[in-house]
């Protein structure tokens, strides 16, 4: 009986891997799933870095990143955020994932996790020290475990 339990076990577990390293195969490359809060909007060029956390993109919007925060002008490693952040993005072309449930902010700036390929910016500033993980809902929440 214990042989033919194991044996059942031992197929099934084969069997969840194997699918498992299909779905894995398949969604290989992908961009990430949009959450119920989020949508993506088209890509847009970054025209200027205004700090660590803020930019702006054509048109003269300025989007600020969720989940984040950085030094503010006048404090220590500002200049380093914000100069992390030009590498990071100025000039290029990026994707936003805009929060649906509050789209802007108090001052009128987008809020978005924003891409640069498959990278997420917000993330890579985190990574580097350049920033301070910063949650306040109801954005922002769905993504804190990866931060």
């Amino acid at each position: 009986m214990v042989s033919f339990i194991y044996k059942n076990l031992s197929a099934i577990s084969l069997t969840a891997g194997f699918t498992f390293s299909i779905f894995l195969y398949a969604h290989a490359g992908q961009p990430p799933k949009k959450s119920d809060k989020e949508i993506n909007l088209e890509y847009s060029n970054v025209t200027a870095v205004i700090d660590g956390d803020t930019i702006e993109i054509q048109g003269g919007k300025h989007v600020r990143y969720i989940g984040i925060d950085t030094p503010e002008m006048g404090e220590p490693l500002y200049e380093e955020a914000r100069d992390k952040n030009k590498e990071l993005v100025l000039g290029k072309t990026v994707r936003l994932a805009i929060c649906k449930a509050e789209q802007t902010d108090k001052h009128g700036r987008l809020l978005a996790y924003v891409y640069t390929g498959q990278t997420m910016v917000n993330i890579e500033l985190l990574r580097g020290g350049y920033a301070r993980i910063l949650t306040i809902p109801p954005c922002g929440v769905e993504k804190a475990e990866e931060f």
